[in-house]
């Protein structure tokens, strides 16, 4: 598949254990629920002042883009004396995979928006990244808006791509994270990928 690949003059086992998920535990990090909707909105207005352009969100807005709809959104905050101080949250994308031997599609999450009050911005992605591990996602893919630069490693994928994964960590045309590697299309089949939300 043309979805990722091992960096130039790297190997597989060199890949995994770089780019191996750190083990973290947050204190407080939880699913968000219903009830704190007016504290995410809260924090995430005032996070999102730092950006010269930005939407503005409602609590109306909120609760219907980022409360967990399973297989579709998933969102977390952390809790700390009863108070809401940090949001995270991640869409799946479901991909189809056509003319391929053993792979018939993959899940990627997709970083979606955030705010940060108390926990530093990597350990909370390194959290979120590993509940969707967790959960049985194929990989894991950002962008570099907001303040992604701070936390993503950059590695570009050559253009010459033809590996597959199962737990591959990647930012959009970024590499982040490869565990797994499938053999690429047989020489006479042509593989294409399909995306449904």
């Amino acid at each position: 598949l043309e979805y990722a690949s091992i960096p130039s003059g790297s190997s597989l086992e060199e890949e995994i254990e770089k780019n191996r998920l750190p083990t973290v535990d947050i204190k407080g990090f939880r699913e968000m629920t219903k009830e704190d909707v007016p504290q995410v909105v809260k924090i995430l207005a005032q996070y999102l002042k730092r950006f010269e352009m930005h939407p503005v969100f409602t609590e109306e807005t909120v609760e219907h883009m980022f409360l967990t709809k399973k297989g579709i959104v998933h969102s977390y905050v952390v809790e700390s004396e009863k108070a809401v101080t940090d949001f995270v949250s991640f869409y799946l994308v479901y991909y189809t995979v056509h003319r391929h031997e053993t792979i018939k599609g993959f899940s990627a999450a997709n970083l979606y928006y955030y705010a940060v009050t108390k926990t530093p911005l990597k350990e909370l992605v390194n959290m979120v990244m590993v509940t969707a591990e967790k959960m049985g996602v194929d990989t894991f893919d950002t962008s570099d808006s907001m303040e992604n630069k701070t936390f993503i490693e950059v590695r570009r994928i050559e253009s010459d791509r033809s590996c597959s994964l199962r737990s591959c960590m990647t930012v959009s045309t970024f590499i982040f994270r490869i565990t797994r590697l499938e053999k690429s299309c047989p020489k006479n089949w042509e593989c294409t990928i399909s995306s449904r939300l």
